[in-house]
């Protein structure tokens, strides 16, 4: 209950905050189970930690710099994270793409709300100029774009949030 209550306070609060357990092999009951996993308890609370009500968000917080390879990072709010994905896509050479590829076209969420995409997974992918992150539901199949010229409107229709970043 503690770490329910906990989480819910600090996202209201834009408290900045990590997990520890005790000890590396998790036999003290620690957040982690001995396979280094984290614990079903653990993973439900922090599940309806991040599903607490307010407006769903998604957001970037590290962008590879233009002309390296490297991945979009970034974490989502008040979502539940089993009902929801994220689906990236990067503007190059004035065409839009999947990320990180179309055998893979969904980022998972992880049990903290954060998640990362590979964006440098084709050539040229590191010259791209705008990098798009949607915050979908889980059952969403997103559109495969192969050198689109824009991003098509069902995306922004079905989206609960979008982060966009221009670089």
């Amino acid at each position: 209950r503690f770490l329910v209550e906990f989480t819910a306070w600090a996202r209201l609060n834009e408290v900045d905050y990590f997990y520890r357990t005790a000890s590396a092999t998790g036999a003290d009951g620690g957040l982690l189970t001995p396979a280094g996993t984290v614990r079903p308890e653990v993973r439900g609370a922090l599940e309806s930690a991040l599903a607490a009500p307010g407006t769903p968000a998604i957001a970037v917080s590290d962008v590879p710099e233009r002309g390296r390879e490297g991945d979009l990072v970034g974490a989502v709010r008040n979502v539940g994270i089993r009902s929801h994905r994220v689906v990236v896509y990067i503007r190059s050479g004035g065409a839009w793409w999947n990320k990180p590829s179309f055998a893979a076209p969904i980022t998972s969420i992880r049990c903290d709300g954060t998640w990362t995409t590979d964006v440098t997974t084709g050539e040229g992918d590191v010259e791209a100029d705008a990098l798009v992150a949607f915050l979908v539901p889980a059952g969403f199949t997103p559109p495969f774009l192969e050198g689109a010229p824009a991003l098509p409107r069902e995306l922004f229709a079905v989206a609960l949030d979008v982060a966009e970043v221009e670089r």
